[in-house]
């Protein structure tokens, strides 16, 4: 499905990022497309030592509003990703909710942290607002 691709999005468990990398990589290495990863906690470093050369990576992060498309995401691209390729990130996820770029890779790690775990803090404030409305 990936070959002949002009972006590839990647979204897998991180311990399974491996694998995927490998079935892929010699698509990664010949027709050079976008690669998009969804994969918690995997820096951008790692995924081009798996792949094994430089290649146009950007790291997406949305939370889990996104699957009501009232998300957030945060993007972050290395030096190889274009203005063309950033704006084609940013429209997939825009489809399910807002999105932030930032300048430095670990910016979205504190992004992850803040966006995935603050709708989980106001289901559980709901939850007891709702319970304490039946007590």
């Amino acid at each position: 499905a990936a070959d002949n691709s002009r972006v590839v999005v990647i979204c897998v468990k991180p311990k399974n990022i491996g694998f995927i990398i490998d079935e892929l990589k010699d698509i990664l290495l010949t027709q050079k497309p976008l690669l998009i990863t969804i994969a918690a906690g995997t820096p951008i470093e790692a995924i081009e030592k798996l792949i094994g050369e430089h290649v146009a990576v950007v790291r997406a992060m949305p939370n889990l509003p996104a699957l009501i498309g009232a998300g957030a995401t945060g993007l972050y691209a290395n030096g190889l990703v274009s203005e063309h390729e950033q704006d084609i990130a940013e429209s997939i996820f825009r489809s399910v909710g807002i999105t932030t770029w930032v300048s430095h890779e670990k910016e979205l790690d504190i992004i992850t942290a803040l966006s995935g775990s603050g709708p989980a803090y106001i289901f559980y404030l709901m939850e007891a607002m709702e319970q304490a409305a039946i007590d």
